[in-house]
């Protein structure tokens, strides 16, 4: 006989009790799975098991998703770093480096401690989706800001900007690789990482700070020669 502190919401004691009746099954034993959204409920009882209907709502859910998110960023998150930009006086490619940046990575960073604080083993889950958020990003989400940004615009893209960003990423995810299947300390490695972001931020911030210099020179040059036509006219 099965002890009260035995789990009886698993794959294969769902999958074991016939189909007709595994919504009663988990209406009775998945109750306390339910933090914010029963799925259990949702699959084996809303939906019947359906894979076409479930497969139409989760595409309908991520469109959703995707339209909430894009009106949250526009209406809050993108004024909300302009304001603290300016605040802060920082350039275009410096606030997309940190507050940008900090924006975009919140939720995987909490996904990520969630995870890692846990003690059922689900670092593999919060590594793959790092890397599923990062390279959706820079495939997805680079593919359509160059499809729906002008030619024009588009050509004015510096290519060192672009070596600087994909030589990092590339060296976190080599450093990542080739460190971790040494097994080495998590400490040793995280340090690692936090310091090739901290080497990256600078190098933005030596970048712009070089090219403010560079645009503060030209318009004291501007203004010098400007006094002398105005001597000599």
């Amino acid at each position: 006989m099965l002890g009260e502190d035995v789990d009886l919401c698993t794959k294969r004691l769902i999958f074991d009790t016939p189909r007709e009746s595994r919504c009663g099954y988990v209406t009775a034993h998945c109750a306390d799975k339910d933090q914010f959204f029963n799925y259990f409920d949702w699959y084996f009882c809303a939906f019947d098991q359906d894979a076409i209907l479930i497969a139409l709502a989760c595409v309908s859910l991520l469109f959703l998703q995707i339209r909430m998110l894009e009106y949250t960023s526009d209406g809050f998150i993108s004024q909300a770093i302009s304001k603290i930009s300016g605040y802060l006086k920082l350039t275009e490619a410096m606030a997309g480096a940190t507050l940008l940046a900090f924006n975009n990575g919140a939720t995987d960073v909490i996904t990520a401690l969630v995870a890692g604080a846990s003690d059922s083993g689900d670092d593999d889950l919060a590594v793959g989706a790092l890397f599923g958020a990062s390279t959706f990003a820079v495939c997805i989400i680079l593919g359509v800001v160059i499809y729906t940004t002008p030619e024009k615009t588009l050509y004015d893209l510096k290519r060192g900007n672009l070596v600087r960003d994909i030589t990092t990423y590339l060296i976190a995810i080599l450093t990542f690789i080739i460190i971790g299947l040494n097994h080495t300390s998590y400490w040793l490695i995280g340090s690692i990482l936090v310091s090739i972001y901290l080497i990256y931020v600078t190098l933005v911030w030596l970048e712009e700070r070089k090219k403010d210099s560079s645009i503060d020179q030209q318009n004291q040059l501007r203004q010098t020669m400007r006094k002398i036509y105005a001597a000599h006219g």
